[in-house]
């Protein structure tokens, strides 16, 4: 099997906390159940009820509106998880992921050793799930749809269990196919495509042909971005910052599995709480030396919630990392704490004080002794940027292949003297690993044309 495709019935539902007593997503424009849980499914509500009867059925019934936005966020959440087993995947939709299997069977030694790192993830990010197999993203989808949930993906393409309500045919066509007696995808395609013609628009016989591989699919391939973010919806409005921090810790571990597969560090969290009406409030905090453990960002993000009011309750709260950093952490044999006690301090103080609380030493050009440091607030601290510790008496031209791992940084000074200088400066690893200066010239004959090697890093 070439693709398999992974359905979400209900993901909206899954990422709701706490969702235990009988609670159901509504579309707000038709008032009709699109997903329920299992404890209103037990109260006999089942989906595409109207909301009047659901509501008549049980009182309790917790009841939020559908957010298309929230299901695409969370999909791509699931993507982001799924990446590193197969890097050739796509969207579909709000509530499905093609994953093409193909590439990866090798590195799993066939279907089921790869099924089995898919079905991990799956039951790590807590959400429910229906899964197919087939030589093509579509046939996989249609199999996928009306699969039970939350077991093994099937294997079966011959479509003689596949109703034609779990094809992407538009429902009119469905309901004209049902009054001449075809109900199944296999009754359908035992009919030519040419008698069809006269019967079907020519959306549903360009689906047809790709179903059955007489017409090429379009995917548009994922690429994971550069920076997390997750979201929570709550099952009832919370006033309490003590309840967030109980649920906290799932996209705490979740940030902690993004960092580890990118080798990265978050030094800067930004957490925000939806309210009904009000704008969202944007909280930041800041970890000094960069960090991926949950226990670490949870104890900051306790210290900046512990004399937090909040005059309104929110209903949901997000998570976002961007600008993570490399990790460039070494731990030695015998330490077990990485990292100085003054990078942990800082970021101890940031999360309970007010950024204006305290400052940062920082030196100034001025000769006279009282006036040549002064103490700036830690956001306005300027580091200087990296400098080589040995020089170049005279640029060689840089010819081996090099790795960029930061720049450019432009220099364009000396245009008072006879020996100006305009260059972009990168710094470049090569294949030995040394890490080195190298620069390219912005004016004059060879601009852009060479690079040359100005120093190297200790």
């Amino acid at each position: 099997m070439d693709w398999l495709y992974l359905n979400f019935p209900s993901l909206q539902l899954d990422t709701l906390m706490e969702a235990h007593s009988p609670t159901a997503i509504v579309c707000t424009k038709h008032l009709k159940i699109l997903q329920r849980n299992q404890s209103a499914a037990a109260k006999g509500i089942d989906k595409n009820m109207g909301l009047a009867m659901a509501s008549a059925l049980c009182g309790e019934l917790q009841v939020h509106a559908y957010n298309l936005k929230l299901e695409q966020q969370q999909l791509e959440v699931l993507a982001h998880r799924l990446y590193h087993c197969c890097a050739d995947l796509s969207l579909i939709e709000t509530q499905g992921i093609a994953l093409h299997t193909k590439p990866m069977l090798r590195y799993y030694r066939g279907f089921n050793g790869y099924w089995k790192a898919i079905a991990r993830e799956l039951k790590q990010a807590n959400v429910n799930f229906s899964a197919a197999a087939g030589s093509n993203p579509l046939i996989a989808k249609a199999c996928a749809m009306g699969h039970t949930v939350n077991t093994s993906p099937i294997k079966d393409n011959k479509f003689a269990t596949v109703h034609l309500t779990q094809t992407d045919l538009e429902p009119k066509v469905i309901q004209g196919l049902e009054r001449i007696g075809i109900r199944y995808l296999s009754d359908l395609l035992a009919i030519p495509l040419p008698e069809l013609a006269d019967r079907l628009d020519s959306q549903s016989i360009d689906y047809l042909r790709q179903l059955t591989d007489k017409k090429p699919i379009k995917l548009a391939r994922f690429s994971p971005s550069d920076y997390f973010f997750a979201r929570r919806e709550l099952n009832y409005p919370c006033q309490s910052s003590e309840g967030l921090l109980a649920w906290l810790p799932e996209l705490l571990e979740a940030l902690q599995l993004y960092l580890r597969q990118r080798a990265q560090l978050a030094r800067e969290l930004i957490l925000r709480l939806y309210f009904c009406e009000q704008t969202p409030l944007q909280i930041k905090i800041l970890s000094n030396k960069g960090t991926q453990c949950p226990k670490t960002w949870l104890r900051l993000l306790s210290l900046k919630l512990e004399n937090l009011s909040l005059e309104h309750p929110f209903h949901a709260f997000s998570l976002e990392a961007r600008n993570n950093q490399a990790s460039k952490e070494n731990s030695d044999l015998f330490g077990q704490h990485s990292g100085t006690p003054i990078n942990e301090l800082l970021s101890l103080l940031q999360a309970r004080l007010p950024p204006d609380a305290f400052s940062w030493p920082q030196a100034g050009n001025d000769h006279r002794p009282e006036l040549s440091g002064n103490a700036q607030p830690l956001s306005q601290t300027v580091s200087l940027p990296l400098r080589p510790a040995f020089l170049t008496e005279k640029p060689p031209t840089l010819v081996a292949p090099v790795v960029i791992i930061s720049g450019p940084e432009r220099i364009t000074t000396g245009w008072w003297d006879d020996k100006p200088v305009l260059r972009d400066y990168y710094i470049v690893r090569d294949k030995k690993g040394r890490w080195l200066w190298a620069y390219r010239e912005l004016g004059g004959i060879q601009a852009r044309k060479a690079w040359y090697l100005h120093g190297y890093f200790s």
